[in-house]
């Protein structure tokens, strides 16, 4: 498997809890955290089901491990397993943070399987550098793991890339971060504002959010280093939280007055760690459909999907009436803020938890 597949097919993302994290970094989009590793046992079972259902529906099938498939002490075996399930490419990029790269003595099987696969990046996380990497990641020594990955991939003849996600505590370090990224051969990076995420991590570190004064002495160095978001970098004046608010006011369009419809393809579930089967993201969950372990495994596939589609707002703000992008502009957005945002997406769930009274100003 690992096989070209038509994208316009209805897909199956099944994301299945198989192992945790090192620790709790605080830009996580999906919530990792250390837990208990599942079986591999248990983890066929549920891609064996989840492929089964996925034939007798005509469905796409496209699993993917979390949190950190390396974590688990079968880890190649699982990055197989996955792939061999997987109606398309997977593990291009193969995301990790780093640390356990330099961890696992049998770092070597790890990235000459994946190269076997077709792998051909690897894609880290860079928060800071030294201690302000590490503060984000809650580990001491994280940085210098990450480096010592990033040396180990390119031995290996990968490429590798990252995503720099920039706050208000880092921005001041732009100049030598981009002369690391020269010195360690990154082949390309993302150079990304902090994002939004609606759980209580994600709130907490939308205090780190920089402003525009903040950004705006590197913006230049940042578009001529990436290719990535260029016409972000290339004007921040247009992504202050203002100038969002000001021009939405001003031009309402009608896709600003209504929430986005959900996505009629891809189909997102996820497996946790004790099998429950919810539909969401690693991150973000909403109803719970069923246990794959207690309860008949088709039974519970087929109700999660024949409950789609899914709107992605419902699971990341679960059982709320919230109001639309334009009205949160109209009564909690600020046509002086100076923050910024890299989408208006991300604006509008910091002011819905402003209008659902879960975060303060």
């Amino acid at each position: 498997m690992g096989k070209e597949a038509n994208p316009n097919q209805r897909t199956l993302h099944l994301t299945v809890e198989v192992s945790g994290c090192l620790g709790e970094c605080a830009h996580c989009w999906a919530q990792g955290h250390p837990y208990p590793p599942m079986e591999l046992t248990d983890i066929e079972r549920v891609l064996e089901e989840g492929a089964r259902f996925c034939r007798s529906q005509g469905l796409r099938f496209m699993p993917f491990p979390m949190h950190e498939v390396l974590m688990h002490p079968d880890a190649l075996r699982i990055i197989r397993l996955f792939y061999s399930h997987a109606d398309g490419k997977l593990f291009e990029p193969f995301t990790t943070p780093g640390p356990l790269l330099a961890q696992r003595a049998d770092w070597e099987e790890i990235l000459g399987c994946l190269k076997e696969l077709g792998t051909t990046t690897l894609w880290f996380a860079i928060h800071g550098l030294d201690e302000l990497h590490d503060r984000v990641a809650g580990r001491n020594g994280a940085f210098k793991e990450t480096a010592t990955a990033i040396e180990r991939a390119k031995a290996m003849g990968l490429r590798c890339g990252t995503n720099l996600f920039i706050t208000s505590a880092n921005a001041h370090q732009i100049p030598e971060i981009l002369e690391f990224f020269r010195c360690v051969g990154m082949d390309e990076f993302s150079a990304e504002v902090v994002s939004y995420n609606c759980h209580a991590r994600g709130r907490e570190h939308q205090a780190l959010r920089p402003n525009l004064a903040e950004l705006l002495p590197y913006a230049q160095s940042i578009s001529e280093a990436t290719m990535w978001h260029r016409d972000f970098w290339s004007s921040l004046d247009k992504h202050t939280e203002g100038y969002y608010v000001n021009h939405m006011l001003a031009n309402p369009e009608p896709g600003e007055t209504t929430w986005p419809d959900p996505d009629p393809i891809h189909i997102p579930i996820v497996c946790r760690s004790n099998f429950d089967l919810r539909v969401g993201k690693a991150g973000s969950r909403g109803p719970l459909y069923g246990n794959l372990r207690k309860d008949d495994p088709q039974a519970v596939l087929r109700k999660a999907v024949e409950a789609a589609p899914y709107s992605y707002l419902a699971w990341c703000i679960p059982g709320e009436e919230v109001p639309s992008p334009l009205e949160l502009v109209q009564g909690w957005g600020n046509p002086e803020g100076q923050k910024v945002y890299m989408r208006a997406w991300d604006l509008h769930m910091r002011l819905s938890d402003l209008a659902l009274g879960k975060v303060a100003e």
